[in-house]
């Protein structure tokens, strides 16, 4: 399992990505992320 190595990670003074590198051997070079604007609906806003 991929995360198996990151369970007992103490992510309070270091991030995912670090963690990925130094328990998985992980590397990450690139990604992508798509954002977008919405309009809450009033059952998300109040929940949110």
């Amino acid at each position: 399992m991929l995360a198996a190595p990151l369970l007992g990670a103490d992510f309070t003074h270091t991030s995912l990505y670090a963690e990925l590198a130094t328990r998985a051997g992980i590397r990450l070079d690139r990604g992508h992320e798509d954002v977008h604007a919405m309009v809450p609906t009033t059952v998300w806003h109040t929940t949110v």
